[in-house]
């Protein structure tokens, strides 16, 4: 499974820019990614965690409350994403983060993620 790490610092390169997206553009579909206006978005399915430069266009399905962690203080939040393809991710918020997405990764709406940290996760 892949899990993306979601973090507001816009100095690091591997960060998530969250940018709101209309619905109605047309899309040419090729191989693992598409095009949408020009930009070449990746499905969820070619990223990896070796993957350094990278932009998908997601739908958020779910964004869970606050959780806090079960040995450690930690807060997280999970946010449940589906690209073109209908494939889905699980990215998850933590901490200070959590705040500084609170208005932002609303459910239904669409959105473009680009470099965000990616890690496998056990199934």
């Amino acid at each position: 499974m892949l899990q993306l790490l979601i973090c507001k610092s816009c100095a690091s390169p591997r960060t998530l820019c969250v940018s709101g997206v209309s619905g109605d553009e047309s899309t040419l579909f090729i191989e693992n990614q598409y095009q949408n206006m020009g930009e070449d978005y990746k499905f969820i399915t070619a990223i990896t965690p070796n993957t350094t430069t990278w932009t998908t266009k997601v739908v958020v399905l779910e964004k869970t409350s606050v959780r806090t962690a079960y040995h450690s203080p930690t807060k997280y939040q999970n946010v449940v994403l589906m690209d073109m393809e209908r494939n889905r991710v699980q990215a998850t918020i933590y901490d200070t983060n959590i705040q500084a997405f609170q208005d932002h990764l609303i459910p239904s709406r669409t959105y473009l993620i680009s470099n965000a940290v990616v890690r496998l996760t056990k199934p």
